[in-house]
């Protein structure tokens, strides 16, 4: 298993990943028009967790907290300012297609600009089959920041996610073990329509 192979692994109490997302569709490398330039933003304070997906369409936020397991998604796109409320539930939900995801470690060694990484690969409940090059000499706060990470003991350098039918490559660009603002985790006051999750989803079938 992939913790059995760290034996001096760096084990980081807060830290700020930076990743550069290209977006395509299944079997083809072309990017997908209007969907380049997007940032996804990992922020890691002990068992505090916010991810931020940054477009030229607008940004897509998450606050994890690990004292309710419960959580928050954030929508920002034109005019549109959402809040949305996550339970537990929601949560597991929300992150359903990775949930319980394990990773093996395949053969070989690979040099991702610094980092020194491993192969690890996981299989879906469809399925697919999600690659991740991981440096496991470098440990997370945590991995709650993202359920298909759960199961990760080390760095993830460069992975593929599918998401709604398209192909998201994600390659850290910057990591930062500089201090994490707790302002990071706070959650947004005025401004923003509040929705329940369930809300949320019939939102999204009305528009389908």
């Amino acid at each position: 298993m992939l913790g059995q192979e760290v034996s001096a692994q760096r084990l980081l109490s807060e830290v700020t990943l930076r990743y550069r997302v290209t977006v395509s569709s299944p079997g083809s490398n072309q990017p997908v028009a209007g969907l380049d330039s997007i940032q996804y933003v990992v922020c890691l304070k002990g068992g505090q967790s916010r991810t931020e997906m940054i477009s030229s369409l607008g940004s897509e936020s998450t606050i994890y907290d690990p004292r309710t397991s419960s959580g928050y998604i954030i929508k920002e796109y034109g005019g549109t300012r959402l809040l949305i409320n996550a339970n537990p539930e929601d949560w597991l939900a929300h992150n359903r297609t990775f949930h319980d995801l394990a990773f093996n470690t395949e053969g070989g060694h690979f040099t991702i600009g610094e980092f020194q990484c491993r192969k690890g690969s996981g299989r879906l409940p469809s399925g697919k089959t999600v690659i991740v090059l991981y440096d496991p000499s470098v440990g997370l706060p945590n991995y709650d920041y993202h359920l298909a990470f759960a199961g990760l003991k080390g760095l993830p350098v460069s992975f593929e996610l599918e998401q709604e039918g398209l192909i998201y490559k994600y390659e850290l660009s910057a990591m930062s073990a500089e201090p994490v603002s707790y302002g990071r985790f706070q959650v947004p006051g005025k401004g923003y329509r509040t929705l329940t999750y369930d809300e949320l989803r019939k939102m999204g079938k009305d528009n389908k």
